[in-house]
């Protein structure tokens, strides 16, 4: 199963998917809120936990006993929740850019800010419910959709995710169709500590891809402490560092497909679920 970060869905996978074997079957799904699935009723706030359950979800709906878990970004920090959350299922674990887990949460933070956080939570929501969506241009949805994007983007690669993320009528009016209020995420979170007592349960084979030019959302000597648990408690796990920046999955899946593959074909497909570390 494919999870796909912030602000992308299922398409996220459009140009790496081709690339890889074509033995493996590989589910790409849009997270609640985003693409073609369904948003939250009205005050309902997306906790990165909710979207563990969304998995559970697909897993004992088609029967799945295990499975291997693909995420990017975002995705792999959810893959990663999940893993944790049920070790003996998983077959194997593919991140493909940081955080690789949850972002760490600051000590004291939802004393200090918290309040302000969950206030504008209740603004934004109360918006949303109660206000038309706003009528956009196709060349506007474009340029909003490169700037959230950082302009780093090509305009083919941000067409394709609005084939999931936007709608035009025959009007020509364009309206995005994720949910605005999954640009509020602060509220849920874990600290460090916990985040490292999640990496003692992986039991499953981990591969990370990251790429030089994405930055860690992390402190960088938080996300390597976790990966040295990782390294110790995963069946497997091996880190390779490519070339790119953080959104390279999307424009030039080349990058990673390779390594991507070798793992798959491994871990997936093949019987063996042990590797020197």
């Amino acid at each position: 199963m494919a999870i796909h970060g912030w602000l992308g869905n299922a398409s996220t996978f459009d140009r790496l998917i081709p690339l890889l074997s074509n033995d493996l079957s590989i589910l790409a799904i849009d997270l609640p809120g985003y693409g073609k699935s369904s948003h939250l009723p009205p005050g309902c706030y997306y906790h990165r936990l909710s979207n563990v359950v969304v998995l559970r979800r697909i897993v004992t709906h088609f029967k799945w006993e295990k499975l291997s878990l693909l995420g990017h970004a975002l995705g792999g920090s959810i893959a990663f929740l999940y893993s944790s959350c049920y070790p003996e299922t998983v077959k194997s674990l593919s991140i493909i850019n940081a955080p690789m887990t949850p972002i760490p949460t600051d000590e004291g933070q939802y004393f200090e800010a918290g309040g302000a956080l969950i206030d504008k939570f209740i603004e934004r929501d109360h918006n949303e419910a109660q206000s038309e969506k706003t009528a956009f241009t196709k060349e506007e949805l474009l340029k909003i959709s490169a700037a959230q994007f950082d302009f780093t983007l090509p305009k083919e690669s941000i067409e394709k995710l609005l084939e999931r993320d936007g709608s035009c009528n025959s009007d020509e009016k364009c309206y995005f169709t994720y949910d605005r209020r999954l640009q509020d995420s602060r509220l849920s979170g874990w600290n460090n500590a916990e985040i490292l007592e999640m990496a003692e349960e992986l039991k499953t084979n981990v591969l990370v891809v990251m790429y030089d030019e994405s930055p860690y959302y992390m402190r960088k000597e938080d996300f390597y402490n976790t990966w040295e648990i990782v390294r110790k408690k995963a069946l497997s796990a091996s880190m390779h560092i490519v070339q790119g920046g953080r959104h390279d999955l999307l424009d030039n899946p080349e990058g990673s497909s390779e390594i991507l593959n070798r793992h798959l074909s491994k871990y997936h497909l093949g019987s063996k679920e042990t590797d020197s570390k």
